[in-house]
């Protein structure tokens, strides 16, 4: 048992057993007081006080098993879909210059409000009343871009929607066309797309139909250099049955078109190719997406959309955007100089 006693340190304090804790003896000298007790600070500290285990007990430590059923996930705030990017702050730069603007248009509003009809060439009564309604217009319109502020003069803010579902008719189609260009004449484009997809259609389809009414065309390029073509028009059925006269029997067709380049050095060649012709008023219809932000909840790989067309406008019809291929880039970029 020698080998388990210690010497006690001069000063009073015992010798401890291993599995007891060590008190010092407060009735020592200060010195040896202040010597053990910064040599046994560690075995002295409280449990709360402690700040944390001994890197042999840390390592010894199990890791902490998640019991089922006990965490909850924190939720996220959401975020604002219907502005694409809100300033927050500006630079110095901007602030700056926006003062300096603003203290020119200050001095144009005075000029203008200091305007007098003898100072202008002005020499007919129609004269003097646009002077005024200049003055009038000016004044206000100047105010208040002096009162505007950074965001809403040289930001815009964008604002998410969508196409909504559509079920039309070919004579509902032909009158909202009409509606809005009522001195419309359809262009050699969108004829030709009609013509070349209407032929096609009735090389695959038993019923023939022949050219009603040709609507609104597009063309556009992908990013990767390939040229598609999307037409709306209308047919009617070659052959007149009784059951079904012609003037009801009218459909509303979408047709998708690709150009093959290498056929562009023959002037007969046909330059384009039908990749897909349908009705589309016995089913849902959207129109395109390229005159707004859309709003997408679904995934997308490589910013590709295809439940819709990027392409073309709203005015332009289009079935399941899975059933063409063109068209399909969010960011719109490529098709900025669609024709």
């Amino acid at each position: 048992m020698d080998d388990m006693d210690t010497d006690a340190p001069e000063g009073g304090v015992g010798a401890a057993h291993p599995e007891e804790s060590v008190v010092p003896d407060t009735t020592a000298a200060p010195a040896a007081l202040d010597e053990t007790t910064s040599r046994l600070a560690p075995a002295l500290q409280p449990p709360s006080a402690a700040v944390g285990p001994p890197a042999s007990t840390a390592a010894a430590t199990a890791p902490r098993k998640r019991t089922p059923g006990r965490w909850r996930r924190i939720p996220r705030p959401e975020r604002a879909e219907e502005y694409l990017w809100h300033p927050r702050d500006h630079s110095p730069c901007v602030k700056a210059m926006m003062d300096e603007c603003d203290l020119i248009t200050l001095k144009n509003i005075e000029q203008i409000e200091n305007m007098r009809e003898e100072d202008c060439d002005i020499f007919t009564e129609q004269d003097r009343l646009d002077f005024h309604a200049f003055k009038k217009k000016m004044i206000p319109a100047l105010r208040s871009i002096v009162n505007s502020t950074p965001e809403n003069t040289f930001f815009t803010y964008t604002k998410f929607s969508d196409t909504p579902e559509e079920h039309l008719t070919a004579e509902g189609m032909e009158a909202q066309i009409l509606a809005r260009f009522p001195e419309r004449q359809p262009c050699k484009q969108a004829k030709d797309f009609a013509e070349l997809a209407l032929a096609h259609y009735n090389e695959k389809s038993r019923c023939k139909f022949k050219l009603a009414t040709t609507l609104l065309s597009n063309c556009f390029s992908e990013s990767w250099g390939t040229t598609y073509g999307h037409v709306n028009f209308t047919a009617v059925p070659q052959e007149e049955t009784v059951a079904q006269p012609t003037s009801e029997a009218k459909r509303l067709f979408f047709a998708e078109l690709m150009l093959i380049s290498r056929l562009q050095g023959y002037a007969n060649a046909n330059h384009m190719r039908v990749l897909r012709v349908c009705t589309i008023d016995d089913d849902s219809c959207y129109g395109g997406c390229h005159e707004i932000f859309r709003k997408i909840d679904h995934k997308m790989r490589n910013d590709m959309d295809y439940e819709r067309c990027h392409a073309c406008s709203d005015r332009i019809k289009h079935p399941n955007g899975q059933l063409f291929n063109g068209g399909h880039n969010s960011t719109r970029m490529p098709y900025y100089s669609a024709v």
